[in-house]
């Protein structure tokens, strides 16, 4: 429960680090923790495959983005 207050009070959250570690995963758990006390999420990926839409059993959200679930939005800034 401490973590969900720790949310509350943060605008924003970076996961970064080397590939392979689960920060895809970690993301989408921290998004769906937030949107459970009624956060607005936006989760920003830039990646050539997207990862998090097929998590929510979504279709690719793209640049323009897409609602993947409740208070949790997706974007993929495609990298050049």
């Amino acid at each position: 429960m401490e973590f969900l207050n720790l949310l509350q009070n943060k605008r924003l959250i970076i996961v970064t680090g080397k590939g392979g570690v689960g920060k895809t995963v970690l993301s989408a758990a921290i998004g769906m923790a937030a949107a459970k006390v009624d956060r607005k999420v936006l989760l920003a990926e830039m990646s050539k495959i997207e990862e998090i839409p097929p998590l929510f059993g979504k279709g690719n959200a793209g640049y323009h983005g897409e609602w993947i679930g409740e208070n949790i939005f997706s974007i993929n800034l495609i990298p050049r």
